[in-house]
């Protein structure tokens, strides 16, 4: 589902020596919106497609907020768990998102962040959250998948 780009153009950030990850992160953030061309977005499947999703590998995933029914397919589709970047503004967020995950006895994580003022602990905050997950396979969305690909290109890149 994911067009990568060669791999000689995606080991050129692999080879970037890993600054510290301290301070604002605001070069964090910009690095990863300049970088994060080497996965492009696939049209989605008719079985199931999520709003602007990126299949990262096996088990991992990013996506825009998926809706009722698509969180109630989630078990279906072999997720463990769901990992909700929240930055408050998702107009067409589902209230009982949670419930409904839980209820497929999925794991739901919860990370508000502030999408004006991100921040390094913001970023830490999701790496670990992923680094205990890493023996699942994981759904990380935000209402347009803007948030959750850059945390998890950020985990990827920085890790």
């Amino acid at each position: 589902m994911v067009a990568l780009m060669p791999a000689s153009y995606c080991n050129a950030i692999g080879r970037l020596p890993r600054p510290p990850f301290t301070g604002g992160g605001r070069l964090f953030f910009a690095l990863a919106a300049a970088l994060h061309g080497c996965a492009a977005v696939a049209p989605p499947t008719s079985a199931w497609p999520l709003p602007n999703q990126v299949v990262i590998d096996a088990r991992l995933v990013t996506a825009g907020q998926p809706q009722r029914p698509q969180l109630l397919a989630l078990r279906q589709q072999a997720f463990a768990a769901v990992v909700h970047i929240d930055a408050g503004q998702a107009a067409n967020q589902v209230a009982d998102e949670a419930a409904l995950v839980e209820t497929q006895a999925l794991q739901y994580v919860q990370i508000v962040v502030d999408a004006q003022a991100l921040t390094a602990d913001d970023a830490r905050t999701v790496a670990r959250t992923l680094d205990r997950l890493s023996d699942r396979r994981v759904l990380v969305h935000c209402e347009q998948n803007m948030l959750s690909s850059t945390f998890v290109f950020l985990f990827r890149v920085l890790d």
